[in-house]
């Protein structure tokens, strides 16, 4: 046996410790961009038209964030359609579908069905988003 290779390093034995905040010394740690959160937003609305828009925009200004705002129109009959076209052709990211007509759950399943993202933020017809909400 070589006792000089068996000299223990101090310096050396205490970066071989368990102490994680050795670890990138020995093990270098990737440093990857993650890529950015995408987030479909879901809506689904009947005679929301005094708050569709607002509810919608809140969204919209979440910013890159959010990939899509898919509504579903529940067989409104007041102007509630008609405003979500409205913010369709203005923005892309505004998808608006007609749901089958059996009530909220159903609309919203419906819709879930159809978002792009892994993640979804649901959001009442008559609610808005805190700015920064989902960043």
């Amino acid at each position: 046996v070589n006792d000089a290779a068996a000299d223990l390093d101090a310096a050396a034995y205490a970066k071989t410790s368990h102490d994680s905040a050795h670890v990138g010394d020995w093990f270098p740690v990737p440093q990857e961009e993650l890529p950015a959160k995408r987030v479909s937003v879901l809506i689904a609305a009947k005679n929301e038209e005094a708050t569709i828009v607002d509810a919608v925009r809140s969204a919209l200004d979440e910013g890159d964030i959010v990939e899509e705002v898919v509504v579903i129109d529940d067989h409104s009959t007041d102007g509630t359609r008609a405003a979500l076209m409205n913010l369709a052709e203005a923005d892309a990211r505004v998808r608006v579908l007609e749901s089958p007509g059996h009530g909220l759950a159903s609309a919203l399943n419906f819709g879930l069905q159809r978002c792009a993202c892994d993640v979804v933020a649901r959001l009442d017809a008559d609610d808005v988003f805190a700015a920064g909400q989902l960043g």
